[in-house]
C-alpha cells in the first residue's frame, strides 16, 4: 500500500537481466570477444570439415568420431556457462577494493518479471526489487543492485526485503570510477563467494575430465568385459540413462515437497489463450496454452504467477488451452491456490 492508502501500481520488467553483464547492464567487452571468438572458431572447423575432411580426422583429437563433431555443437554452451562463472569471480575480486558509504533504502517491495523469448510460453517470476540513494563524488546516486549475484526470488526473496524496508540506513559498495555500479552486498547471496566459483569451475573440469575418459578408456573397458556389446552405443544408451535417472529424481522430490505447500486465498487477473511456435520434426507447430495469471499475498507481499499446474507446461490444442482457460476466468478467486516457491495454481 502507498502511504495514502491507495493500492500500490505493480511495476513490470519485460525482461530479465543477461548473465553477464557490464556496469551498464550488457555484457563486458572481453566476453562478447570470447563468445564471438568461440562461435567463429566452430564455423570455421565446422567449413574444414567440409572442404578437407581428412585434415580433420587426422591433425584434430577425435576428428575421426561423432564424439568430436557433438562436442563442437556443444561448445559454445560450455563456453558460455566457463564465461559466466569467471566473470562472476571477477566482480567478486573487484569489489573488494569499492568504496563504500552510507546510504538509505527508497524503495522495497516484491516485482513482476516477465520474460518471454522468441518461441515460448511467457514466464512470470517474482523478485525482491529494492532501490536505495546515497552521494558519491558530490552527487546524489540511486542503485537498484542488491549483490553480485542478483537475488532471483524464491524461498530467499521475503528474507532479502524484510533486510531493507523502506527508510533503512544502508551500507553501499561503489566503483570509485563509476558509483552507478554498485551492490548493498558485496560478497553476493549466500553461497556465492569467489571460492563456491573456483569450485563450480573445478566442477565443471571435472564433468569433462569424465567425459574425455569415457570416450578415450570407454570403449576399450567396455570391449575387455562385454566383447560383444557395441562399446560406443553402451556408452551413449548409459549416458542418456543416468541424465534422464536425474531428471526423475529431481521431479519426484519437488512433487512431494510440492504435496505439502501451505495454500493462501488468489484472484484470477487474467484469463485468455496464449499461442506459440515449437520444432517438431523439423518443422514449426503451433502450440496453445492457457494464459491464467493470478495474484495472491503472503505475509503482507504481493505475488504473481501464470503457471497452472506443478513442474508441467500445460498446452495443446487450441479447444483444449481454452476450455481449461474458461475454467480460471478474470476475477474468479479458486479454493486452492498453492503457494510454494514456484507459484503454483494447482
Amino acid at each position: 500500500m502507498e502511504p495514502d492508502g491507495q493500492p500500490r501500481k505493480k511495476r513490470f520488467i519485460p525482461a530479465g537481466k543477461p548473465t553477464l553483464r557490464g556496469a551498464d547492464g550488457s555484457p563486458p567487452p572481453w566476453a562478447i570477444g570470447v563468445m564471438i571468438a568461440v562461435i567463429g572458431a566452430v564455423g570455421f572447423i565446422f567449413m574444414i570439415g567440409q572442404w578437407s575432411p581428412g585434415f580433420i580426422r587426422t591433425y584434430v583429437p577425435f576428428g575421426d568420431t561423432d564424439y568430436f563433431w557433438i562436442g563442437l555443437i556443444f561448445l559454445p554452451m560450455v563456453a558460455l556457462i566457463v564465461l559466466a562463472a569467471a566473470n562472476k569471480l571477477f566482480e567478486l575480486y573487484r569489489a573488494q577494493s569499492w568504496s563504500q558509504t552510507t546510504g538509505k533504502v527508497v524503495r522495497s517491495g516484491m516485482e513482476t518479471r516477465r520474460h518471454r523469448f522468441a518461441g515460448e510460453p511467457e514466464r512470470v517470476e517474482n523478485v525482491p526489487a529494492v532501490e536505495y540513494e546515497f552521494m558519491a563524488l558530490g552527487s546524489k546516486v540511486r542503485g537498484s543492485r542488491i549483490g553480485i549475484g542478483d537475488d532471483s526470488g524464491g524461498e530467499n526473496a521475503e528474507a532479502t526485503l524484510a533486510r531493507y524496508p523502506v527508510g533503512t540506513a544502508v551500507t553501499v559498495y561503489y566503483d570509485p570510477k563509476d558509483p552507478t555500479h554498485c551492490v548493498l552486498e558485496r560478497g553476493g547471496p549466500k553461497g556465492l563467494t569467489a571460492g563456491g566459483c573456483i569450485g563450480a569451475l573445478i566442477e565443471v573440469v571435472i564433468f569433462f575430465g569424465a567425459v574425455y575418459w569415457l570416450i578415450v578408456h570407454g570403449p576399450a573397458f567396455i570391449d575387455a568385459r562385454f566383447p560383444k556389446a557395441k562399446s560406443s552405443i553402451v556408452i551413449l544408451a548409459g549416458a542418456i540413462g543416468l541424465v534422464l535417472l536425474m531428471f526423475f529424481v529431481s521431479a519426484r522430490r519437488y512433487s512431494k515437497r510440492a504435496a505439502n505447500w501451505p495454500s493462501v486465498r488468489g484472484k484470477i487477473v487474467s484469463s485468455d489463450v496464449e499461442s506459440y511456435l515449437k520444432w517438431v520434426d523439423h518443422r514449426q507447430v503451433t502450440f496453445y496454452r492457457p494464459a491464467v495469471e493470478f495474484a495472491y499475498t503472503v505475509h503482507g507481499l504481493d505475488y504473481r504467477s501464470n503457471q497452472i499446474k506443478v513442474g508441467l507446461e500445460v498446452s495443446g490444442s487450441q479447444d483444449y488451452a481454452a476450455k481449461l482457460a474458461a475454467k480460471y476466468p478474470a476475477e474468479f478467486a479458486p479454493p486452492n491456490s498453492w503457494v510454494g516457491p514456484r507459484n503454483k495454481a494447482e
